[in-house]
């Protein structure tokens, strides 16, 4: 809601978002706002460090530059870089955007709104955002009530995809989406019937997932305690 009324209310032509527990470098703002107005473009995306226990930096320095309207949905999904803050957009971009209330994840959707929208977009690889990360925060505590968030917010994402006849990519986007669900979840998921669903069905693409994942799949639709310990010891180093 906050960030819809900061939308609402701005008067300038650019809008940048900082969570209040992160910090940014002394240029956040002007090195993006230079190649906005240099280049034309309509959204300039930045690398970021992931700030906890440890120190991890998300930069894909291949991508520097002007990026091509599929590679920029490809270097979001590398970079997990759903976020708001590592961006500077033009207000225009986000003119008939919101985000949707009552989430912890509701930067997933407008993401793809804006990758989608925005006509021309460049990357730039400097650290510029630091992300912190602790223990309790919503966003890395594990419950149930943030992974039906996340499952929810990326259906979002799924339908406009496929909305704009981006049909690959959708179906890519959901076994990830699925795949990750059960993991983080278990089998007691409110979405679980939905995955199970998914997996027994002919939309499951199998191509999506490497090959341990696919016997994790296995494992979660018929043997579901073996799978509950799996993914109980491994956790997220199964995704891979």
């Amino acid at each position: 809601a906050a960030r819809n009324l900061g939308i609402e209310s701005a008067k300038g032509k650019f809008l940048m978002f900082v969570d209040g527990d992160d910090w940014v470098e002394p240029n956040y703002c002007l090195t993006p706002l230079q190649i906005s107005v240099r280049e034309g473009a309509d959204v300039v995306m930045f690398s970021f460090c992931r700030e906890g226990l440890k120190t991890e930096y998300y930069s894909k320095p291949i991508y520097r530059g002007q990026v091509s309207f599929h590679d920029r949905f490809v270097l979001y999904e590398e970079l997990s870089s759903a976020y708001a803050w590592n961006k500077i957009y033009k207000k225009e971009v986000l003119s008939s955007i919101r985000f949707p209330e009552g989430y912890l994840f509701e930067d997933i959707p407008v993401a793809y709104e804006v990758l989608h929208k925005s006509e021309k977009m460049w990357y730039l690889d400097d650290i510029l955002y630091h992300y912190r990360t602790r223990d309790g925060s919503v966003t890395s505590s594990k419950t149930h009530e943030k992974e039906n968030d996340h499952y929810e917010t990326r259906k979002m994402a799924i339908n406009n995809l496929l909305s704009w006849g981006m049909i690959e990519m959708a179906e890519e986007l959901e076994c990830r989406t699925n795949f990750t669900y059960i993991l983080r979840m278990d089998k007691r998921g409110k979405y679980t019937q939905d995955c199970i669903d998914y997996f027994q069905s002919d939309k499951y693409r199998k191509d999506v997932l490497s090959w341990r994942a696919r016997l994790m799949v296995k494992a979660f639709l018929w043997f579901p305690s073996l799978f509950a310990m799996i993914s109980a010891y491994f956790g997220n180093r199964a995704e891979g």
